[in-house]
């Protein structure tokens, strides 16, 4: 368990006995995902020609092309 200890008036603190917890760890590979408007997207998406579609009009609209691509690969 971590303890934090103050060690000056500035509020600085010390954490005790958690070194290693802070560490990431390595168990779970670091994954591409977004999510926007609560719909997440993880890894390379493949879209349609029809998603495609979607996308080039979003972006062409101002949507940023990640977006675009999460929000036109994942509706229904």
């Amino acid at each position: 368990m971590n303890k934090l200890v103050p060690t000056a008036v500035f509020g600085t603190m010390i954490v005790l006995g958690g070194a290693a917890s802070a560490a990431p760890t390595t168990a779970e590979p670091a994954r591409d995902c977004r999510t926007y408007s609560s719909v997440k997207l993880c890894g390379t998406p493949h879209p349609t020609t029809e998603q495609r579609h979607c996308i080039t009009h979003h972006v062409n609209a101002g949507m940023t092309p990640r977006r675009a691509t999460t929000e036109c690969t994942t509706s229904p």
